[in-house]
């Protein structure tokens, strides 16, 4: 099961930048709800596998911009808890995907965390928000698994947070951080 859907996530990714081009982002928002839904009913299966984690956060990046465009916030906070849920897995196998030549599942949750709190940071205001944001940013530190340039993608996007807030708050946002 994992490889099957790895395999729909690969097409879902495939005709993603036609697919956000559309004009109707209502059928899109429908589909995207229905196929991110399906991915929560069973996290276990998307994180079983570096890879089909990979290809998930890699999903969500290419579908974030318009998921804050949808009737509802679901589909937009559960491809965030994905994205950041990458972040909290045993991290020691992600490692044998670079050595086969693909990307760092970190790497693609850092995207996808990127693009969702850059498309709608302030969904991510609320203290339990706030508080998932924190692990997602120190769960990689404290494993010592995550490059310098996972760092700054998810420190761009942490930014983008920092400042919807008012700017009486920023020094201790980012004191905080």
């Amino acid at each position: 099961l994992p490889y099957q859907l790895e395999a729909a996530l690969f097409c879902m990714v495939a005709v993603a930048e036609k697919a956000v081009k559309t004009t109707d982002k209502r059928d899109l928002c429908t589909q995207l709800q229905r196929m991110i839904s399906a991915l929560a009913k069973s996290p276990s299966t998307t994180t079983s596998h570096p890879l089909v984690t990979m290809k998930a956060c890699r999903f969500v990046n290419k579908y974030a911009r318009v998921l804050p465009l949808c009737e509802t916030n679901t589909a937009f906070e559960i491809a965030s808890e994905l994205a950041i849920n990458a972040f909290n897995q045993d991290q020691s196998s992600f490692g044998s995907l670079q050595s086969i030549g693909y990307s760092s599942p970190l790497s693609e949750a850092a995207n996808a965390l990127k693009q969702l709190l850059c498309s709608s940071p302030a969904l991510f205001s609320s203290p339990a928000a706030l508080s998932a944001l924190e692990n997602a940013w120190k769960a990689p530190y404290d494993s010592k698994r995550i490059d310098v340039e996972e760092r700054e993608i998810l420190c761009s996007g942490l930014c983008a947070v920092l400042i919807s807030f008012p700017p009486d708050q920023w020094t201790a946002s980012v004191d905080n951080l």
